[in-house]
């Protein structure tokens, strides 16, 4: 889909229904979501998978501040397309896009299912790995030269922790192309996404407290990449009206293992369940 600054956007789509948006997560493309959520959520719903901007095919946008330009971007795509009052849904990095998503367009959205999501800045853990990545021009010169030879082996190490206690699927490692994971313009795109997120994430907190959407928030008790007790807990209980999801025993990647426990919170979102501030489980 090509946005009105001529940025072309890379999706797929399944199902018919209401709309519901699929933004994937760091270190992945949208097969993520098509090998794991697409599946189901078609089954009732109208289901657009997206490449984040930078990520599969999709182009890459202006270094900037990326949740913010990433709302956007897809903003314009979903307008475009006809998409009337979408749910989005967002995985990890792609969970921030949605609520800025949410912040800046909150009249054309119906809510936000918040996956395992970063809500609060903190220094990324990798960013010893992505900070020299980013960089303008030592950066492109790295993702060319000294990151090549070691990427494949960065990009699974990386599933494996995102996976972590659970294994890596095997429908996931049949589809997400890794070859393209490791193309010196994806490095440089997960690393400039990566270390912009400590100035985009203090902007978007400071919104929370009036936050215009509903917000299912969702997330692993066993994450080790977005610990849930700095991130989906303190969300939830800022938000105006949110309710928290805290799935026991499962780690980062919620989508792939709770696809019934998503499919019933965007149903709650869409049937105007959450009118207030729900009560919440406790940390586990």
């Amino acid at each position: 889909q090509r946005t009105s600054n001529g940025l072309n956007l890379h999706y797929v789509e399944a199902g018919r229904g209401h709309p519901v948006v699929l933004l994937h997560g760091a270190t992945s493309q949208l097969q993520d979501m098509t090998a794991s959520l697409m599946p189901r959520l078609s089954l009732d719903y109208h289901v657009i998978a997206f490449d984040r901007p930078g990520h599969g095919y999709s182009d890459r946008l202006p270094y900037r501040a990326w949740a913010e330009a990433q709302a956007h971007a897809i903003h314009d795509a979903v307008r475009r397309m006809g998409l009337e009052r979408p749910v989005i849904v967002g995985h990890s990095m792609g969970g921030a896009v949605a609520m800025a998503y949410g912040m800046l367009y909150p009249d054309e959205l119906t809510g936000i299912v918040f996956l395992s999501g970063l809500a609060y800045a903190e220094v990324p853990s990798g960013s010893w790995l992505f900070g020299p990545a980013a960089l303008p021009l030592v950066g492109n010169a790295l993702v060319h030269t000294l990151y090549q030879p070691v990427q494949p082996m960065i990009v699974r190490s990386m599933l494996r922790k995102f996976f972590a206690p659970q294994q890596i699927p095997d429908r996931l490692l049949e589809e997400l192309p890794i070859d393209m994971l490791c193309r010196p313009q994806a490095m440089k795109a997960n690393s400039e996404d990566q270390m912009m997120t400590v100035p985009s994430l203090i902007d978007l907190q400071m919104h929370y407290e009036n936050y215009p959407l509903p917000v299912q928030v969702i997330a692993g008790s066993q994450d080790r990449t977005t610990d849930p007790n700095a991130h989906a807990w303190p969300l939830s209980q800022q938000l105006p009206r949110a309710k928290l999801r805290l799935l026991p025993g499962i780690g980062h990647m919620v989508h792939h293992f709770a696809q019934d426990e998503i499919a019933e919170a965007v149903h709650e979102l869409f049937d105007g369940a959450l009118t207030e501030r729900l009560s919440s489980p406790r940390r586990g």
